[in-house]
């Protein structure tokens, strides 16, 4: 797999998050007993906070040139920073790409963080 790269998204970058967003809410419907809307899509609140909120920060996840997930940072006024939503599109996994994006991310806000996971 080609290197990670890690860089901070714009607004340039709203199409290819909203075409990973779904995938990230479809992995994660499985444990938290979600389904789409009744028009297909998921809930898209921390999506557009990590867009549009001065609070939030998204980052994008590259290998090569081609899009391999994404990180929402929020709380970036806080004494401790969220890593809100993490994800790796699955055939990017168990490469070792979401463990170098997770330290490029967490390097760009040091300080203390909160972790969610499931």
């Amino acid at each position: 797999m080609a290197d990670c790269v890690v860089r901070r998204a714009g607004a340039e970058d709203r199409d290819v998050l909203e075409r990973l967003w779904p995938l990230f809410l479809h992995d994660l419907s499985e444990f938290w007993g979600v389904l789409p809307n009744p028009d297909g899509t998921y809930r898209r609140e921390w999506l557009e906070s990590a867009i549009g909120d001065p609070n939030w920060s998204a980052y994008l996840i590259w290998s090569g040139d081609r899009p391999v997930g994404f990180a929402f940072v929020r709380a970036l006024d806080s004494d401790a920073r969220v890593l809100n939503s993490f994800f790796v599109v699955r055939g990017a996994r168990r490469s070792g790409l979401g463990l170098r994006a997770v330290q490029a991310v967490l390097a760009a806000h040091p300080g203390r963080w909160e972790i969610a996971f499931q």
